[in-house]
């Protein structure tokens, strides 16, 4: 019996600790729900013009030509109905670097963009050229004004 006696005594003061811990989970009837988004097109590339990682919404021409990329001031968009997702991953050493969009969902202000970033894997053969991976999404207009990127990342693909 004494051979249990510290597993009785550990899990008795586990379940002291549990009750005294409280949940930050909202109720789910506070809960606003979640809109997902459909990506209508996508667009993909390499563009120096976006140096450092980062990340837009983008709701007018005027907006997307702020960001200096020539390939992505050319991309059709009807701004009073859509808007643009971007994802940069900044610069990087050789090609092999690329970045996707899967899916974007909207809870109330922020918009979360479901995606993969791609590095080239150690025995890969790739160009050794600086490169600049970006991706764009056109989904429905939104008015979200914070954007969290959930970037998966993979490696050879």
């Amino acid at each position: 019996m004494n051979q249990f006696k510290p597993l009785v005594v550990a899990l008795w003061v586990s379940a002291g600790l549990l009750t005294g811990c409280q949940s930050t989970i909202a109720p789910a009837t506070q809960v606003e729900p979640t809109n997902a988004l459909s990506v209508l097109r996508t667009h993909a590339g390499s563009d120096a013009a976006m140096p450092k990682p980062a990340e837009w919404i983008v709701n007018s021409q005027d907006e997307l030509e702020a960001i200096g990329s020539g390939p992505l001031g050319q991309i059709s968009v009807d701004f009073d109905n859509e808007t643009v997702v971007v994802i940069a991953l900044g610069e990087q050493p050789t090609a092999g670097y690329w970045v996707t969009f899967i899916s974007a969902s909207q809870h109330g202000s922020t918009l979360y963009v479901q995606g993969t970033a791609n590095q080239p894997g150690p025995d890969q053969v790739v160009a050794q050229v600086m490169t600049y991976p970006y991706a764009a999404a056109v989904i429905p207009k939104i008015g979200a004004t914070v954007l969290i990127p959930e970037i998966d990342s993979v490696i050879g693909h």
